[in-house]
């Protein structure tokens, strides 16, 4: 599945290779949370989570994405469902 630096998990998320990254795992991260730490300038905290608005995963674009914690999230959800 690996794609020369990008790949898609088995939950439909965006892996970019980056293995400098403080909060890589096996080398590779997030695309969604990548994107959103180049827009803000600092590396998002273990506590924020980037929200789709769309629902749609593979879709990266900043206005498609937010930032909120943890709990928040799970709030939202709860309500969606």
């Amino acid at each position: 599945n690996w794609k020369g630096g990008k790949e898609i998990n088995h939950a439909g998320y965006i892996l970019r290779y980056a293995p400098h990254h403080p909060f890589a795992k096996k080398n590779k991260i997030f695309e969604h949370r990548l994107v959103m730490e180049k827009k803000l300038g600092r590396y998002l905290t273990e506590d924020e989570v980037v929200h789709h608005k769309n629902q749609i995963k593979t879709d990266n674009r900043i206005p498609n994405l937010i930032v909120m914690s943890k709990s928040e999230h799970m709030r939202l959800h709860k309500l969606k469902s």
